[in-house]
């Protein structure tokens, strides 16, 4: 069945226009499937740092395990979604703090998921920003696990050709 041109194949399809005429623009299933894999990746490793954090961090506190994996899946849409409208909104005082109010917008974003759960809690400003700061540090190493060198846009680390003969 075609509707508006767009022929349906496996995974997404999305009608793009061309310079000569219009293109389909498909994304296979395995791509979709890799992604899912790793936003469920980091929501783990995000789960893992709210909870080191509310282990060691005094006033934050999760009650259960459920509220956990909840709160690190909805931080991980948060940070999707709004972050990105927080820190351009913000970029003048960023800038001038060269950088460290990044972590009042992450303890911000910490806040907000606080705020929509109700076992979760985060007590002030201090605690956000230790939170936020423990969640990135989990984060950061979850990044560095799923990190793929073959992704498009990332240039390929330089190959270093063998030695030959030896050095006078």
């Amino acid at each position: 069945m075609h509707l508006f041109g767009i022929t349906p194949v496996a995974g997404r399809a999305e009608f793009l226009p061309g310079a000569n005429g219009p293109r389909l623009l498909t994304v296979k299933a395995e791509g979709v499937q890799m992604l899912l894999a790793k936003f469920l990746i980091r929501a783990v490793f995000a789960a893992l740092g709210l909870w080191v954090a509310s282990a060691i961090v005094p006033g934050v506190r999760v009650d259960d395990t459920g509220t956990l994996i909840l709160a690190a899946v909805l931080l991980g849409i948060v940070n999707a979604f709004v972050r990105p409208v927080v820190t351009i909104l913000t970029l003048p005082i960023t800038i001038l703090t060269l950088g460290l109010f990044l972590l009042v917008v992450n303890a911000g974003m910490i806040g907000l998921v606080a705020l929509m759960l109700g076992g979760f809690h985060v007590n002030g400003l201090i605690a956000g920003i230790l939170a936020a700061i423990v969640t990135g540090i989990a984060s950061w190493i979850g990044g560095m696990v799923i990190r793929d060198d073959r992704s498009p846009g990332r240039p390929s680390p330089p190959r270093r050709s063998p030695r030959c003969g030896s050095a006078a």
